[in-house]
């Protein structure tokens, strides 16, 4: 798995900065992907529309930025490994017990979303699209502060942005962030915006996926500087 680090959803509201009303926006037809193959489309479930959206690889990568955005790294960072260490260590003592139990335990494991039982690591989890939606939300105002940061350098940024990350954890720790890109896809790229939005995702909070596992996110952010409509696509 690619560790390609970085810093949240429907951004709806405007701040003001140098008298200029700065809108990001997450327009209607978002997907947020799990590593099962299914989408979901504006916080459906996935498993009803029956939908699958594969991976696309080769994510641009962003080089680090402005000094400002890289000043919360250590702590952020310092975070996300002590909460990876209680993951890993969790999910060791979660296969031991899994591979010690007797049969009919091991069914009520994997009837109740529990991982596979050899054990593999990097067995998909399961996560509700939408508290991922609602979770991204509450980071608008950092997501916006990057939008101004990028806007110093220039003016006339707008356009979308493709975030792509992975959530991993165990049930009694918690979710992490693991991984972050800029997928090619993004009509909008700049070096300032691109490390600050994957450094603010990193900050996100989410439970684990059902069962321990992985869940793979795509996120789109529109950014305008005079505010921007649903367009329904």
């Amino acid at each position: 798995m690619r560790l390609m680090r970085s810093r949240k959803g429907l951004i709806g509201g405007g701040i003001v900065a140098a008298a200029i009303m700065l809108w990001v926006l997450v327009r209607p037809g978002d997907q947020v992907t799990d590593e099962t193959g299914f989408s979901s489309s504006n916080g459906a479930d996935p498993r009803e529309n029956g939908q699958s959206h594969e991976r696309e690889d080769g994510p641009a990568r962003v080089a680090p930025a402005d000094p400002r955005i890289r000043a919360r790294d250590p702590e952020v960072r310092a975070l996300a490994r002590t909460l990876r260490e209680r993951i890993e260590s969790a999910r060791t003592e979660r296969e031991g017990a899994e591979a010690s139990a007797p049969p009919d335990e091991l069914r009520s494991l994997v009837a109740t979303g529990g991982s596979s039982i050899n054990g593999n690591p990097d067995a998909p989890g399961r996560l509700d699209p939408v508290y991922i939606r609602e979770a991204v939300r509450e980071l608008q105002p950092l997501i916006a502060e990057c939008y101004e940061l990028a806007l110093e350098e220039d003016d006339t940024l707008a356009g979308r942005l493709v975030l792509e990350f992975d959530i991993e954890g165990e049930p009694e720790v918690g979710g992490v962030v693991e991984d972050s890109a800029i997928a090619d896809e993004s009509t909008l790229t700049h070096p300032t915006l691109d490390e600050c939005v994957r450094e603010t995702i990193y900050t996100l909070e989410l439970p684990a996926p059902e069962g321990g596992g992985m869940v793979h996110v795509r996120y789109p952010f529109t950014f305008s500087r005079e505010g921007s409509e649903e367009d329904g696509t």
